[in-house]
């Protein structure tokens, strides 16, 4: 085992807080109405706790994982409450064939799980929810980042105004979150002999990524319905 003495010399990764130098935006009254899932929640709290940056990453990941399956979008779940709703259900057949219909074409549009996973994540953040993330380690995002074994995650943009400009920013932070999950999940990225090796450097790299994955997942559980 060679231990790896480098990264202490890096700088360290800014840790984003919604209240940082500014103590009058934490609420004197916090909302707590809303009930959360007990399985997201426990994954939260796993998460939280866990000091592993990639176990970290995974958890959070499997919160995203999880309001992904049982996603529905709003058409379809108007749809749906449209047929169960109508008062001669009990009467007719047709009505489980539209049914039928409504999950047939779903699948359809929603074959790969990444689509569902975007619009998941389109339907209930915003860029606002993940600004702070973004502004905190920018030079993560307006710049390529190479990991010790190979794998490189492209930046998304050449600098921050661009960056805030692109049109389709949510579903590229989730495709880069996903592939990043891939590759830590199954050792190596699908297409290429290229890792994230376990080093202490790679976990430093992984922060501003794990950081933007965890207001992610938390504001997903808060919302969800």
């Amino acid at each position: 085992m060679i231990y790896d003495v480098s990264s202490c010399d890096q700088e360290n990764t800014a840790i984003p807080c919604l209240t940082s130098g500014q103590n009058d935006l934490f609420p004197t009254n916090i909302n707590c109405s809303k009930k959360i899932w007990n399985a997201p929640l426990d994954l939260l709290e796993t998460a939280r706790n866990t000091s592993n940056i990639r176990l970290k990453y995974i958890f959070y990941y499997q919160v995203l994982e999880y309001y992904s399956y049982y996603y529905l979008e709003n058409s379809m779940r108007r749809n749906l409450k449209n047929i169960i709703n109508s008062p001669d259900i009990l009467e007719f057949d047709k009505y489980s064939q539209k049914i039928i219909e409504e999950f047939r074409n779903y699948s359809k549009k929603y074959k790969e799980d990444i689509t569902k996973l975007e619009n998941l994540v389109e339907e209930f953040c915003t860029i606002d929810d993940i600004k702070i993330e973004l502004e905190n380690n920018i030079d993560c995002f307006i710049n390529n980042t190479l990991f010790d074994g190979g794998f490189s995650s492209e930046r998304i943009a050449k600098n921050r105004d661009e960056l805030f400009k692109q049109s389709e920013l949510l579903k590229m932070i989730v495709r880069r979150i996903d592939k990043i999950r891939n590759v830590l999940v199954h050792a190596r990225e699908s297409r290429e002999n290229k890792v994230i090796s376990p080093t202490s450097k790679n976990s430093k790299l992984l922060l501003p990524y794990l950081f933007l994955l965890r207001r992610i997942a938390e504001v997903i559980a808060i919302r969800y319905e």
